[in-house]
């Protein structure tokens, strides 16, 4: 067979293990919801676009050996679950402001089942969830995510090593994130609910023939749902926030895996 097109070919495949590999694990992409067959054909017709751009840059030539082809379609779809993860821990974060307010609220026993991954997930968690995903789709967000992968090309051309410390630290850094930003977005819910909790506390200690556990559930759980409805204009331009720095989380990825 003629080399130029093993080697067109090979570099076709690795384009599509970098697409791939990205719709295995970011939002939305990866959801149960959307069939295997279709993650596979959107994979596939990404890389037929993209491909006259690459090809100009110049193909990959086909290894001499079974290791290093392993290396060279490992090295591939490791750039593409970096820049899924790093979007897939952001969506974290509202996951877990969703189950910050379900402690205070009372929802913590209750799960319901989450149709994009088919995992159990915390009420207020998913219901942050498919906002965040809405309003992902509002800003164009999924246009982002492809736009910064079909950048990566030009600035992680394939063949390229990826894995570095700096990507290790980087990553690790917006991990740690998660956690100040979720207790942030769930802070309205948490300090109203938290003064409702010491407030029963002293009802508790002056009047204890009331039953404060029975009567505070329900009334956490009003309060609850009322805060974060006259929260909900703040919460959606906070989330709007987070949802843009994607896009630059995304590209600093990039830039730290050359």
């Amino acid at each position: 067979m003629d080399v130029a097109l093993i080697n067109t070919v090979y570099s076709f495949i690795l384009i599509t293990i970098r697409f791939g590999s990205l719709f295995m694990i970011t939002p939305m992409f990866s959801s149960m919801v959307i069939p295997t067959e279709v993650k596979a054909g959107l994979s596939l017709l990404c890389s037929i676009i993209l491909y006259p751009i690459v090809f100009a840059q110049g193909v990959q030539p086909f290894p001499d050996s079974l290791l290093r082809v392993v290396f060279q379609a490992g090295n591939e779809a490791l750039v593409g679950l970096i820049l899924g993860f790093v979007t897939y821990l952001t969506f974290s974060t509202i996951h877990l402001a969703g189950q910050f307010m379900d402690l205070r609220m009372g929802f913590a026993m209750v799960n319901v089942v989450d149709p994009f991954t088919g995992s159990d997930a915390p009420l207020m968690g998913q219901f942050k969830n498919i906002l965040a995903l809405l309003l992902l789709l509002t800003i164009n967000g999924h246009h982002q995510i492809l736009l910064a992968l079909t950048k990566s090309f030009d600035i992680l051309p394939i063949g390229v090593p990826v894995l570095s410390k700096p990507i290790i630290g980087y990553v690790l850094r917006i991990g740690g994130d998660i956690f100040l930003i979720g207790f942030r977005l769930a802070l309205p819910v948490i300090a109203v609910l938290f003064i409702v909790d010491v407030i029963f506390g002293f009802l508790a200690r002056t009047v204890p023939q009331m039953n404060v556990f029975i009567l505070g559930f329900p009334i956490k759980i009003l309060l609850g749902f009322l805060v974060l409805f006259l929260a909900m204009p703040f919460m959606v331009r906070f989330l709007v926030d987070i949802l843009e720095l994607i896009n630059q989380q995304v590209v600093q990825a990039l830039q730290l895996m050359r």
